[in-house]
């Protein structure tokens, strides 16, 4: 993702950062292929220990790969790194299809070590952090749902 949007927007610096050296390494492959790879930084960081208060226009968040407690010491220290108006966007699970579906969904995510939110729980996780403007987009059928909050701007 980095990537892309680092290709898609030639005056954005993109940072990413995980916990884990083999998803990092992954990630260097996809950057040294990019056009954009001078305008993207990787960090070995966990986002719980994210101290660069508002520096970021925008933050993504994959909850389903993130450990629940890590996500909630996280969401506010992003919410910190914004930019007065800047986004958060959560990325967490789809559901409201069949139950049993719905339920193998939220058992994988847990599983694999993510947090299984819905777009309720996803929506008060970013009002309780203090943002704005809280809403579910729509998302492509297959794709996660995206759940935005904005920082206030404070005017």
């Amino acid at each position: 993702m980095a990537a892309a949007y680092a290709e898609l927007f030639p005056k954005l610096t993109v940072v990413g950062i995980d916990v884990m050296p083999r998803v990092l390494a992954l990630a260097e492959l996809t950057v040294a292929a990019s056009s954009a790879s001078d305008r993207i930084i990787l960090r070995q960081q966990d986002v719980a220990s994210l101290d660069e208060p508002e520096t970021y226009a925008l933050t993504w968040l994959p909850a389903p790969f993130i450990p629940e407690s890590a996500l909630a010491a996280g969401v506010p220290r992003l919410v910190e790194s914004l930019l007065p108006g800047g986004w958060l966007i959560l990325g967490h699970g789809k559901y409201g299809g069949s139950a049993v579906n719905d339920a193998v969904s939220r058992f994988k995510t847990i599983a694999y070590g993510g947090t299984a939110l819905d777009d309720g729980q996803a929506e008060e996780m970013l009002r309780s952090a203090g943002l704005g403007e809280v809403r579910t987009v729509p998302t492509p059928e297959g794709a996660p749902a995206s759940t935005v909050g904005r920082k206030p701007t404070g005017t």
